[in-house]
């Protein structure tokens, strides 16, 4: 098993609101634990604030959990560089992924992370650029 991680917005806030599907417990207990190193992009911070709130967690709630999530020691928070912005506006536009996506694609790259998603479209694209990847639907 990868000894570092990626979470896409979907995971997040299921661990979050502490609604992980059994399947993913394990990986966000060892981030939590400070076992796995977990990258975290900015651009998925400000989409896990977003969906919080639209979900109806107010400001202040939803700020403590962002910053809960940031003062794990096992999480960086990546700051992305100019290799980063071309190699994900590539991405776009071969693949047509959300910027996000294709940003968070780029660092798994990169950092050669294991990304867990929610998302079956970057799960495709992680998969046919032989990027590690595991993804569960949620509906």
């Amino acid at each position: 098993m990868p000894s570092k991680y990626i979470f896409d917005t979907g995971f997040l806030i299921l661990a979050l609101i502490e609604d992980l599907p059994e399947k993913w417990k394990l990986p966000w207990r060892e981030v939590k634990l400070g076992r796995k190193l977990c990258y975290i992009i900015e651009p998925v911070l400000m989409e896990t604030a977003y969906q919080l709130m639209r979900r109806g967690f107010n400001k202040d709630k939803t700020k403590d959990m962002i910053i809960k999530l940031k003062s794990l020691k096992s999480v960086k928070i990546v700051k992305l560089d100019d290799n980063d912005a071309m190699e994900s506006a590539i991405l776009h536009t071969r693949f047509k992924l959300s910027f996000v996506d294709c940003i968070l694609l780029s660092i798994a790259k990169r950092y050669r992370l294991k990304i867990f998603t929610t998302d079956a479209p970057l799960k495709n694209i992680a998969r046919k650029l032989n990027v590690d990847v595991n993804h569960l639907p949620i509906h």
